[in-house]
């Protein structure tokens, strides 16, 4: 975590031993006119440990360049981290050829520790059996990454040359300089160049603000703030997407006020991935696709008949938590104090000069109702002040000392590590840490709750009494969910006792 500060002695050792970079490598966009939303499917192949590994990644964003006959794909090897490069092939009776290899990322070697310069390559492969044993070899008759373009779209024609498997036919994959695949490709690749928009209501719309309450696949109860608004025979959500909270899910009323919402709606791009609004039904472990979804009228509330999804791509389902939502209800928000849950803290310990307290701060208020997380703020106590973090000792962007919820920084001495995980560092060792939350309440905000403060001591002054009843015990995720019924993995044990005191701690359950 310590930040590193580079010295011009330093800076001297790593003067490169060379600094020609390899002849066609393209690391600047061609001229010519630049596609930058292009739909892309693949399935990627990582090899780790000498275990392969292989997975239907859909739905993510490339970018394509057209100049004449010339096309031009970007960072064809999409798995690897740091590549920013191009690959060029020529358009010939709707025929895409991109010869290969064709040299893609490139780093000179140091003069600190004599390392030769790096250079990979996109190269195709196939698969080669002797015996037992399976290898994956350069595919030398079928050099080229071949792909049909009909205008709009490239679909990878696979060559059947790899017929000791054909999972590695038309393998698109990383090599070194000898030609050796290099852990990293992709096969039956396929682009579209996307030129749909997230639909939007008009500017005129007026919106209230509904409790979204959900189930996910685990069993655990979720929920949110969103925005719903009418316009003549259509209903507006706008906040289903977290990622994209912008973005707007409409459906259509029947004559009973029930709303059906169709799948396949787009809500826009981010991480670079395209994002869709899908339905689904949930059996037997696993969620199925479905046309559409139903929001049953009852009064001011509404229920869902099934399931919906956040699904990154709209070809398979794919997202993660907070993305499925089972037994949907949308109920009408009535504005009313609420008090933000205790943090819950999850270790405390001093490592290489560093007082670092991790913790998470769940979104949800005393009697689990879900909070607008853009009102809900936490402060870090350090020997029982509240501390002010700044750019000079913590590498903070800006001096900050209330903490937003959706605080995001990940380089720096407070980190968010993703759905309300934090961890807060110091420098040098303090008596103790510890967190409260705190809430904005009212339509000004001025109204504020507090959570208790939860702290913990490297002294041993904070000891937590252990022979008081225990009265309730409750697990969570590592993303601060709760699971009903624990197994297989390492959860967050959180114990309450009679008189009060509150134990949490990391548990793994087998």
């Amino acid at each position: 975590m310590r930040k590193t500060l580079l010295t011009m002695s330093m800076l001297a050792m790593t003067l490169t031993m060379s600094a020609a970079a390899p002849e066609g490598l393209i690391t600047t966009q061609p001229e010519g006119e630049l596609y930058g939303e292009v739909y892309t499917s693949a399935r990627e192949f990582l090899v780790y440990n000498n275990m392969p590994g292989r997975t239907d990644n859909t739905g993510y964003n490339t970018r394509v360049v057209i100049n004449g006959n010339d096309i031009y794909l970007h960072n064809i090897i999409r798995d690897y981290e740091g590549l920013d490069s191009w690959i060029k092939g020529t358009i010939t009776d709707s025929v895409a050829e991109f010869p290969l290899p064709q040299p893609i990322y490139y780093a000179p070697g140091t003069a600190a520790d004599g390392s030769d310069d790096t250079v990979l390559y996109a190269e195709m492969f196939k698969a080669v059996k002797s015996g037992n044993v399976k290898d994956i070899v350069a595919d030398t008759e079928n050099s080229s990454l071949r792909m049909r373009w009909d205008g709009k779209s490239l679909t990878q024609i696979l060559p059947g040359s790899s017929t000791d498997d054909l999972d590695y036919d038309g393998l698109c994959g990383m090599a070194n300089s000898d030609h050796v695949y290099r852990s990293y490709g992709s096969q039956n690749i396929r682009m579209t160049i996307w030129d749909s928009k997230p639909a939007e209501p008009s500017a005129e719309i007026t919106t209230s603000k509904y409790t979204l309450t959900f189930q996910n696949q685990w069993g655990s109860t979720l929920g949110r703030r969103v925005n719903i608004g009418f316009t003549d025979n259509e209903m507006w959500i706008q906040g289903l997407n977290t990622y994209l909270p912008e973005s707007w899910v409409h459906g259509t009323i029947d004559a009973d006020g029930n709303v059906t919402l169709e799948s396949d709606q787009y809500l826009g791009l981010t991480q670079d991935y395209f994002m869709f609004f899908m339905a689904a039904e949930y059996a037997s472990g696993k969620y199925n696709f479905t046309p559409s979804v139903i929001l049953t009228k009852d009064g001011d509330n509404y229920s869902a008949n099934s399931a919906m999804l956040i699904n990154l791509g709209n070809e398979k389902v794919n997202g993660g938590d907070g993305m499925d939502m089972q037994n949907v209800t949308l109920t009408p928000f009535v504005e009313a104090p609420m008090t933000p849950a205790d943090p819950m803290l999850l270790e405390l310990s001093f490592e290489d000069g560093l007082s670092m307290l991790v913790f998470m701060i769940m979104p949800l208020d005393v009697e689990d109702v879900p909070l607008d997380t853009d009102r809900l703020f936490f402060n870090v106590f350090v020997d029982d002040e509240i501390y002010t973090f700044t750019p000079e000792k913590e590498f903070v962007p800006e001096t900050i000392t209330d903490i937003p919820y959706t605080w995001d920084n990940g380089d720096s001495y407070l980190m968010a590590g993703g759905d309300g995980l934090f961890i807060a560092a110091v420098e040098g060792e303090v008596k103790s840490m510890g967190v409260q939350s705190f809430y904005l309440n009212g339509e000004n905000r001025d109204n504020i709750t507090r959570s208790a403060i939860m702290s913990d001591s490297f002294s041993g002054i904070s000891i937590v009494t252990t022979d008081s009843p225990v009265v309730d015990t409750r697990y969570y995720n590592l993303n601060g969910i709760e699971v009903k019924n624990p197994a297989g993995g390492l959860f967050i044990k959180k114990t309450t006792r009679a008189n009060g005191t509150i134990e949490t701690t990391k548990t793994l359950i087998r």
